[in-house]
């Protein structure tokens, strides 16, 4: 071990803790380098089959990582594949029971819940690449932005939610083509894995229509003051809420609002606005038959909205605006694209980078994601539980 034996004396932040997010980042960046700046250049299969792999051994192989971890190993060591309905009714307070019903579909394979990681984490890269190529996006510089904005955090601590979304990115060619059946069943089937997933059948009307530029102005603008002047009456309200509700959820609803709020001006508030600012510049620019492209945009100032209402909680901000992070993973490339095309093309494409590799170090340097594999690890559950502890 890095620090030593004694994890509970290990620094809370450090560049240590970042270098296996990194080097996968780097990974991406150097196996793509020639794609990244040339989008004319055709991809060979071989590099796509290798990021498959890279990216299922890195996510599908790891031992406990991030605040949610052992709290998802014990409820799964919980359940057995009783697929009564009541038995899976009894275990849906905390899961959803559709991933109820996933848990022991697993555990009748092998009841290993590192196993459960790795099928999980298959199943995850599988559906994400399964919408890279439906949308013929560049792939590096998708996973580069997957990585830098919260696509780590999704993908290991919210193993739920992440289903919810990506069978969601996937239904969005419904919406552009508006085939709202097919559009409902796919979402229907997200809320079996995670109930906010309902915040998605909305968009079927919000996302495929060209908003006026003005109008969008002062929307993000105003929803810009709501969050810099945090006028938190929604979280009196769902503080009054909550104990109209039984005493298992008003206990939840109390435990949710009571978790730390996020510092109004911090890194990722400059990013946001940064990423607007951007975003608007190039709405007006995204042609009438670029659907997919105007319907991340439009994601992403719902993104921005949520952000704004929900960002005082960090338990409300993990579950409700990162349903729509989603936006960044696939607008960051079409922004690439749009803002390079000029004389400057290496010095702005470079600025992008450093953000993006800026936003992983960012992510990743506390204590909480110091990466081990499964087949290497050397903590024991107890030494992470003392590392988890502490999670931003």
């Amino acid at each position: 071990m890095f620090f030593g034996n004694n994890v509970s004396s290990w620094p809370d932040y450090s560049i240590v803790y970042s270098i296996p997010y990194l080097l996968l980042g780097l990974f991406v960046f150097v196996l793509g380098y020639k794609e990244i700046w040339n989008e004319n250049i055709k991809t060979r299969k071989w590099k796509y089959v290798l990021l498959f792999f890279i990216f299922l051994a890195f996510f599908g192989l790891r031992w406990h990582i991030l605040s949610d971890t052992l709290a998802y190993e014990s409820e799964f060591y919980s359940i057995r594949p009783d697929f009564s309905w009541d038995y899976i009714d009894d275990h849906s307070d905390w899961w959803d029971k559709g991933f109820v019903i996933f848990a022991m579909m697993v555990k009748l394979i092998y009841n290993d819940f590192f196993f459960f990681v790795f099928i999980n984490s298959f199943i995850d890269i599988l559906l994400f690449t399964l919408c890279l190529k439906k949308y013929c996006i560049n792939v590096f510089l998708a996973l580069l932005s997957f990585l830098a904005f919260q696509g780590i955090l999704t993908e290991i601590n919210l193993m739920r939610n992440i289903k919810a979304i990506l069978l969601f990115i996937y239904s969005i060619s419904y919406i552009r083509d508006k085939k709202l059946v097919k559009f409902l069943l796919i979402n229907l089937l997200g809320y079996t894995f995670h109930s906010s997933a309902l915040l998605f059948i909305p968009m079927y009307w919000v996302l495929n229509r060209r908003y006026s530029i003005n109008v969008v102005y002062i929307v993000m603008a105003a929803f810009t003051v709501i969050y810099m002047a945090r006028f938190n009456v929604l979280e009196d309200y769902l503080m009054a809420m909550s104990f109209q509700f039984d005493s298992h959820i008003a206990e939840k609803m109390e435990y949710y609002l009571n978790s730390q709020p996020e510092p109004v001006f911090s890194v990722g508030f400059m990013e946001r606005l940064i990423s607007l600012a951007l975003t608007l510049g190039i709405y007006q620019k995204v042609g009438k038959e670029d659907r997919f492209n105007l319907i991340m945009a439009n994601s992403f100032f719902v993104f921005y909205i949520l952000y704004s209402v929900f960002g005082f909680n960090t338990v409300f901000r993990d579950r409700i605006p990162f349903l729509f992070v989603y936006c960044y993973w696939f607008l960051y490339p079409y922004l690439f694209k749009q803002y390079t095309k000029g004389k400057n093309k290496q010095m702005i494409g470079t600025l992008f980078l450093v953000l993006f590799f800026g936003k992983i170090f960012l992510a990743t340097h506390m204590k909480s994601y110091y990466y081990e594999s499964v087949l290497t690890h050397e903590t024991t559950r107890i030494d992470r539980s003392k590392l988890l502890e502490f999670h931003d």
